[in-house]
Parts: C-alpha cells; structure tokens; sequence
C-alpha cells in the first residue's frame, strides 16, 4: 500500500524532518501541500516535489488522490482537522500534541474510529533506539522492579512578542503542553500507565500560560515519577532533557530525549559496573515513525504511539491546570 500523503501545516518541524521522510521512504510520496499563504505553499511543494498545493484545507481533504494527511498545525486547530480528515476518509498523523485536552482527544479517537481511519500522534521518542533499548531493558528485568523514573525536558525560552506558544487559546498550554506532552508518553512507555498525578506551575509576570511545571507520578507498577518541564531554566547542555530509571537491581539514563537519529548517551549502572551503550547517529527517526504507520493502515495491526496513549497523558495534563 502506498500513501499518498497531504500535509496541514507545513513549518519547521515537518520540513526538516518529516517532509524528507515522506520523499525518501518507498511507499510513501507527497501529493499535496496546504499552507494559507498560497505561495508558500507553492514553495514547499516545489521543494519536496509535491505536484499539488492549496491554501484552503478543504480543498485538500476533497484531494481524491490523498489518503493520509499530516496534521502540523498549532495545536487548537488538531481536533477540528482530524475530525473533518475522518469524515472525508483519510488516515491522520498529527503533531503532539494530539490536542489541546482530553475532551478534544476522546473526539478525535471516536471521530477516527467511526469513519475507520487510522489516526497516530507523532511521539516519535518511542522509535529512538536507545529508547528501545531501554523499554527492553525493563522488560527483560535488567534494571530489576522499577522504583523511579525522573525525565527533564528544558528550554530557555523568554517571552516573544505575538508568539503563539504563550497564547494558550491556540497552544492549549505552556511547557507542560508542550514538552511535557513528549515526557509523558515516554514515561508511559517505559513504565506502563499513570494512576495519580500531582502539579506545581509557575507563571511568569504577565503571562498566560505557565512557565515552568513539575509533576509527581505514581504509576499502576508501584514506581514513582517525576516531569520537569521549564522555559525560564538555563540547564547544563546533556541534562536539559534526559530520561532516568531507577530500579532495584540498576540504574540507566539516557540523553538527549529530541534526537532525530538515536544518537546520544545511554548509560546501564549495575552492581558489578557501568556500561556505555551510547549510540552514534542512525536512521532518521521520522523514517521509522511514518513506516509504522504505513504498515498499521496496511495490516490493521498496531502502532508504536497510539492515540490512546495521548489522551491519558492530556488527562494528567488537564488535571495540572485545574479543569
């Protein structure tokens, strides 16, 4: 099966890293480009050779051609755009995260269900292979039962004028929205589901969402967790966003949590000594990410970042803001 991709949304993100998928990975080519500023949209899809373009989303989804689209977008309008993307019957990979709350979520879940199209959030930390490694390694019981998990993921990000990652109508949040929505499925995946949750936020003077956040976990297994995720926090490079496990027989940790090759630290403590399974760059990542979801529409099986997954981490982040 091959996908004939349109992209929603076409900015940094999915011009450094996932356009390049789309047009080097067999089985999958991009038919078309959306952006409201129809030049631009022109521009992007000359470059990646996509022979149609619009400025009008709708216009898109009637594309006979497309079967999946990628939603990049800012997260208020990942609801209303998967919803209409269902209803004309294509497949959906949308950015994280997947929306701007849970409600939002359960819609797009059942919505994608109904009109029995696959829908994917692009948490594309689960395919890093030293993720993987890690996953396997509490599975295999190598770190013993897991007592803790601590992740990191920091920015130093002061406010911009008209910047719409500080205005929570269109990015549903701050840090905890939008780093946090990655640490969350991480944790999840390497730890299984969360059962309680605890916040503390902390605003800037004169802004609206917050700027740092940090959240206590404690998950189905018994193990505790804890989320950091700050703007204002000038963080020594190789701790501003990395991942710990702590459990009874080792210890591992591994950094940085954005890389789009697998390279990075990866480092397993035990008893008997510490070993370097640090990686060198590999395979784009996002490779990987839109593949799973290639075969998942091809064979109904499962995908590596459900959907599922989204919502329980937007659950917890709805409770840290109160509603």
């Amino acid at each position: 099966m091959q996908l004939n991709w349109g992209i929603i949304g076409p900015g940094d993100i999915v011009r450094r890293h996932v356009a390049p998928a789309m047009s080097r990975v067999a089985g999958h080519r991009i038919a078309a480009v959306m952006r409201r500023n129809a030049a631009e949209a022109e521009a992007f899809a000359r470059e990646f050779g996509a022979p149609r373009w619009y400025s009008d989303a709708d216009a898109l989804l009637n594309d006979p051609e497309v079967n999946a689209v990628f939603i990049g977008t800012p997260p208020a309008s990942h609801a209303g755009m998967t919803l209409r993307a269902a209803a004309a019957g294509k497949h959906v990979l949308c950015e994280k995260p997947l929306a701007c709350s849970a409600a939002e979520a359960r819609a797009m879940i059942d919505g994608c269900r109904r009109h029995s199209v696959r829908l994917m959030v692009c948490h594309y930390q689960r395919y890093n292979a030293r993720h993987r490694r890690l996953r396997s390694w509490v599975k295999d019981g190598v770190l013993g039962r897991i007592v803790s998990a601590r992740i990191v993921f920091a920015s130093y990000s002061p406010p911009v004028p008209g910047q719409w990652r500080r205005q929570p109508e269109i990015s549903g949040g701050g840090p905890l929205m939008d780093l946090g929505s990655h640490c969350l499925d991480m944790l999840q995946y390497l730890c299984g589901p969360v059962e309680r949750s605890e916040a503390v936020l902390g605003y800037r003077e004169g802004q609206s969402v917050e700027d740092e956040a940090t959240l206590l976990l404690r998950f189905r297994s018994g193990a505790h967790g804890t989320v950091s995720t700050y703007w204002t926090a000038r963080v020594p490079e190789g701790t501003a966003a990395s991942v710990e496990l702590w459990g009874t027989e080792g210890s591992a940790a591994a950094s940085p949590l954005q890389s789009k090759d697998s390279s990075g630290a990866l480092v397993l403590h035990r008893p008997g000594g510490v070993e370097d399974h640090s990686l060198g760059p590999g395979p784009a990542i996002h490779d990987a990410v839109i593949e799973d979801f290639r075969t998942a529409i091809e064979t109904g099986g499962p995908v590596l970042a459900p959907p599922e997954d989204a919502l329980a981490g937007l659950e917890i982040i709805d409770r840290a803001y109160g509603r």
